[in-house]
């Protein structure tokens, strides 16, 4: 027969399990609230000004100050929105060259050094909205990180900015990355081609690893330039 004592013991695990996950309820329900009322402040915040810039054609300043005014997690998600579905490209390139000097944008791309992952790849998130050349040192960090999401947040923005020193680097490291963020740093590198082409037509000429050879073949492939699929050709 099983002792009181027992009886006791597996029931106030019970009870401690059960406050447990109505607390984990609570605070999960509370956090969403807080959050629903944050992004709710900004969206009343910024309308005006957004529609200013975005309709009648006026000047960023003031959708710039607004952002300002709000909290710099909230700040980034929201120029995320602007730039993904609501912005033309002068116009992103307006807004970001307006809230570069920021403190909230200094205060999210820190996030960069952080150890925590998610906390890196919030700012390659902002980061892609707003590089600038002097962001070289930052991007180069993001798009190489190790862990895979914020190498593939980052990848974003090399189109546009990775000088050449990052994109020998990236060239260099793809057949050492997981398939997902290769091909995506595949697609990103193509507006460099320019660099890229006589980097790959070397790698293809040269005595390559068989597996290495297989990830700059399909690079090739991707990258689609005369010189490239002449090297391909001669294998």
């Amino acid at each position: 027969m099983i002792s009181t004592t027992v009886v006791l013991t597996i029931v106030a695990f019970q009870l401690l399990l059960i406050i447990g996950v109505v607390w984990w309820v609570l605070a999960t329900q509370g956090r969403s609230r807080h959050h629903d009322e944050a992004e709710a402040h900004a969206m009343d915040l910024l309308r005006e000004p957004l529609q200013a810039f975005l309709i009648h054609g006026g000047s960023s300043e003031p959708l710039a100050a607004a952002l300002a005014k709000l909290p710099p997690a909230v700040a980034a998600r929201q120029i995320q929105v602007m730039g993904g579905s609501m912005l033309g490209e002068e116009q992103m390139s307006d807004l970001a060259l307006r809230v570069r000097q920021d403190s909230w944008v200094d205060e999210t791309l820190e996030q960069g050094t952080s150890r925590h992952w998610w906390k890196r790849m919030e700012a390659a998130r902002l980061l892609v909205m707003v590089c600038s050349s002097r962001d070289q040192p930052i991007l180069a960090k993001l798009v190489t990180d190790p862990h895979p999401a914020v190498a593939a947040a980052a990848t974003a923005a090399v189109g546009r900015h990775a000088e050449r020193a990052l994109v020998v680097e990236m060239v260099r490291r793809l057949p050492r990355l997981p398939p997902t963020v290769r091909l995506q740093q595949m697609h990103g590198l193509r507006r460099h081609e320019w660099i890229v082409t006589p980097l790959l037509v070397d790698a293809l000429d040269g005595n390559l690893p068989a597996a290495d050879l297989q990830v700059m073949v399909r690079f090739g492939e991707i990258l689609g330039t005369y010189a490239v699929l002449a090297a391909i050709v001669r294998l």
